[in-house]
């Protein structure tokens, strides 16, 4: 019984601290494309404080035809999250921990606009939180990186995708991940080098 109190404390205390980090001056996560859905972290506590400070992304859609766990994680890291939370409606939400590095996109911007599509993520109704396939078209286009309100945006083209807006959800050295922000999140795995 002691243990059990001590681990919840201590469980408590690491949300705290963790929501502390003001999401929109720290760029890294753990989760930077949607396999890496066992790193989101859920949070069931109806208390918003262990969100304040991450930034909102929305409410998860309902595609869902078993219970686990996991195909929520997996649709929150496909609309770029890195948290879930169950909110007093009992509605699940897509939080991410952390804002894109604008500067590091501005910095591939400049060096080009042409980029390889990797991989394409659609979310799908069933026991699988996603599916990956190869895109139609292998290249897209980006011309322009802003950010509008805690969100980082890319204005582009992609063959096969009437969007003209992306989410940035990461950027690193190597690639970088964006979605439609709409309720399919169609996400593409792009190719720096």
């Amino acid at each position: 019984m002691r243990n059990s109190i001590f681990s919840f404390i201590l469980f408590a205390l690491s949300l705290t601290s963790f929501a502390q980090v003001d999401a929109s001056s720290n760029h890294k996560t753990l989760v930077r494309r949607p396999h890496d859905y066992a790193k989101v972290r859920d949070v069931y506590h109806p208390d918003t404080l262990y969100t304040k400070n991450a930034i909102f992304l929305g409410k998860m859609p309902v595609l869902w035809t078993n219970k686990g766990i996991a195909k929520k994680k997996m649709t929150c890291a496909m609309m770029g999250g890195d948290i879930i939370f169950f909110n007093l409606n009992g509605e699940w939400e897509a939080y991410a921990s952390f804002t894109p590095d604008v500067s590091l996109m501005q910095k591939h911007l400049a060096a080009k606009t042409k980029f390889t599509l990797v991989e394409k993520y659609t979310i799908k109704y069933g026991n699988e939180g996603y599916q990956v396939q190869t895109p139609e078209s292998k290249t897209g286009e980006f011309t322009k990186v802003y950010q509008e309100g805690d969100k980082v945006y890319l204005e582009g083209k992609i063959s096969g995708n009437s969007t003209k807006k992306f989410r940035l959800c990461n950027v690193n050295d190597s690639q970088f991940l964006v979605t439609t922000d709409d309720n399919l999140f169609s996400s593409y795995l792009v190719q720096v080098k």
